[in-house]
């Protein structure tokens, strides 16, 4: 967003104006724009909190200022000057001006990379992102309505969706080959030799499948209308207990992408902030400022 400046009311301190050489008043621009990006960047933190649910600290010190310096006055308020990089175990962040762009111009919401390894691996259609059910996982979510990044990159990385550093656990492949048929997702066997999370076994219901709990110790996941079957919305599953105890939790369902509506308006939050008259009041005072300096100097 671009915001053109009109300079009012300069009049009223044409005096210190004339004292001024180039580079003090070009200061005393820099000052003021800096102190007006300073406020309109409160005023969109304030407007994020107001208007989204629960936002993430990390969407909300997202928004940074690029100062204007004497020698460039322009200043730059976005998310994410620059852009993300690696984390702890190798792990790069979302772009927030990516998370952004579709509450401030509307439209459809960019993929989260969770998204991305299951529409890359088939399971997730175009059409659908993922969400979380009404009543979230057990020790899944943060409070914010996602899900912890350290429990996703476990259960991501039990389904075999991570393959880059930083993102395996402690799990052996061995271990997963045993619990889950990967090649077609079509069979997973839960042997009592296997290994799992906390004794809880992670699945995928497809599109199409259904969850049928059989006699042994192996659910069969196929398209069935038995009457012992249990049909599940496509998404990530937990499933606990034996095989005729089986309790089943959607962990992420995949639903049909939404469309936003816009919801962070820039230009109402710096018509509020009144950021013309700011903007003259503020260099008024500024210009005045470096008027003094440069008095004190040539007293001494």
């Amino acid at each position: 967003m671009k915001i053109d400046i009109k300079i009012n009311g300069i009049e009223k301190v044409k005096k210190e104006l004339e004292a001024l050489s180039g580079p003090q008043f070009k200061s005393a621009v820099a000052t003021t724009l800096n102190q007006i990006a300073g406020r309109y960047a409160r005023g969109i933190r304030n407007e994020m909190s107001r208007v989204f649910d629960r936002p993430t600290p990390y969407i909300l010190n997202s928004v940074k200022v690029e100062a204007a310096t004497s020698s460039s006055l322009t200043v730059t308020i976005s998310p994410s000057i620059k852009a993300p990089s690696g984390g702890k175990g190798g792990k790069i962040s979302v772009d927030p001006q990516k998370i952004l762009s579709a509450q401030a111009l509307g439209g459809a919401r960019r993929d989260k990379k969770t998204e991305v390894l299951l529409r890359q691996r088939g399971w997730l259609r175009a059409g659908y992102q993922t969400a979380i059910p009404e009543t979230p996982y057990p020790g899944s979510d943060d409070g914010r309505g996602n899900l912890r990044g350290p429990f996703l990159r476990s259960v991501m990385s039990y389904l075999q969706m991570y393959y880059e550093q930083g993102h395996f656990q402690n799990m052996k492949k061995g271990a997963i080959a045993r619990k889950e048929d990967r090649r077609a997702y079509s069979v997973i066997a839960t042997r009592r030799s296997g290994r799992d999370i906390n004794g809880v076994v992670f699945f995928i219901a497809g599109p199409q499948m259904t969850l049928q709990i059989e006699g042994g110790e192996r659910a069969v996941m196929r398209a069935t209308g038995g009457s012992r079957s249990r049909h599940l919305h496509p998404g990530i599953w937990a499933k606990t207990g034996g095989s005729r105890g089986a309790k089943l939790q959607p962990v992420l369902l995949f639903v049909r992408s939404g469309t936003y509506q816009p919801r962070l308006d820039m230009d109402k939050i710096a018509r509020e902030l009144d950021v013309q008259g700011l903007f003259a009041k503020w260099l008024r005072g500024n210009i005045r400022d470096q008027y003094r300096m440069i008095s004190v100097k040539a007293g001494a």
